[in-house]
């Protein structure tokens, strides 16, 4: 699934991996991308004077269900 992602008024075009199954007249769509917190202009939280760090990727997800 190919589209845009807007954080922090940052806007990327992304491709995002989905998978889709079908159950009846169901079908369900899921997937995972992780992107980095500074290709959006954020700087990763740290505290206690940067001893204590986040990682810069975050784990996007979907799940949707349309019928």
């Amino acid at each position: 699934m190919t589209g845009k992602l807007t954080v922090t008024n940052v806007t990327k075009t992304i491709s995002f991996p989905v998978n889709v199954t079908k159950s009846g007249e169901t079908y369900t769509i899921s997937g995972k991308l992780n992107i980095k917190m500074t290709d959006y202009g954020i700087t990763p939280p740290s505290a206690f004077f940067n001893t204590l760090k986040t990682g810069n990727e975050l784990a996007v997800t979907i799940n949707a269900v349309a019928k």
